[in-house]
């Protein structure tokens, strides 16, 4: 049979609601069996320094052992368990919502907490909770859910709402993740086009550089109206010449294109009777 209160943490009423505490010390004694004489003792024992203070101050001029459990538990009760209004705490607790950054978790188990003050009756505390939690949650999105489905149980609830919001940020991670592929594609898809048109511009400045190289050499041409190769026709002096060949205006006769194609057929007609000539020479 235990006997220590190694499993019984002290009241600490900083950071304990007394009341918790007060089921938590009943819980134990109930397990651990002790003795009705030792009740006080384990009282005093399991009491916080700050606790412990208050309460002896309290006795004076005597001291706690001098009182029974019963004196002692009604002088904790008036200083960390003060008489409040039901209907106060009713409204308190309905009045709850959640934290710009409590979690779930820990807005169910503020909730909790504030349930003690309550004292609701066993057959409405659990529809009280969903109520409240319902109300109180943050998101709108989690609060039209919880809405639309049967609650049985508080914890039923909350799983059904965490579950919820879970899978919503999951969606938004990988809507996330999706739009940044997109804009990725999009990017290479641009890039790509850029490409394309630069080769674009390129080879059409590379057709437009050839067309004026030809244009160039074209200007560089021998002249057809004086054989020059330092100008074009239509910077040539002899524009308006007549020519003393053919008599033809526009150039001289140097250039004159008549002149050289009757010199040509001179020159296959003397070409000829060369060859001929030749010919009957080497007969026998």
């Amino acid at each position: 049979m235990a006997t220590s209160t190694d499993r019984l943490a002290k009241f600490n009423p900083e950071t304990m609601d007394y009341k918790a505490w007060k089921f938590l010390f009943d819980n134990y004694v109930a397990l651990t069996d002790l003795h009705t004489d030792k009740h006080r003792p384990l009282l005093i024992n399991s009491l916080d320094t700050k606790a412990l203070q208050l309460l002896v101050s309290m006795c004076k001029p005597k001291m706690p052992s001098d009182f029974t459990l019963g004196e002692l538990l009604t002088k904790l009760e008036t200083a960390y368990a003060p008489y409040t209004n039901q209907i106060t705490e009713w409204a308190l607790f309905f009045s709850l919502r959640q934290g710009e950054s409590e979690s779930l978790v820990d807005f169910a188990t503020r909730m909790r907490d504030k349930t003690i003050l309550c004292d609701f009756p066993s057959t409405v505390l659990e529809k009280n909770l969903c109520a409240v939690l319902v109300a109180g949650i943050r998101s709108d999105a989690t609060r039209r859910y919880l809405m639309l489905s049967e609650l049985k149980t508080f914890d039923a609830a909350l799983q059904l709402a965490i579950k919820f919001e879970t899978s919503v940020k999951e969606a938004k991670k990988n809507n996330v993740e999706e739009e940044s592929v997109n804009r990725i594609a999009k990017r290479d898809a641009k890039e790509k086009k850029d490409e394309k048109s630069e080769r674009r511009k390129e080879t059409k400045k590379g057709s437009d550089e050839e067309e004026e190289s030809e244009e160039e050499g074209a200007s560089r041409r021998k002249c057809k109206r004086c054989g020059s190769w330092r100008h074009t026709p239509d910077e040539c002096w002899y524009r308006n010449t007549r020519c003393n060949h053919c008599g033809n205006k526009g150039h001289i006769e140097r250039a004159c294109q008549q002149k050289r194609s009757e010199e040509r057929k001179k020159d296959k007609i003397s070409t000829v009777f060369n060859v001929e000539e030749d010919y009957f020479d080497i007969l026998p």
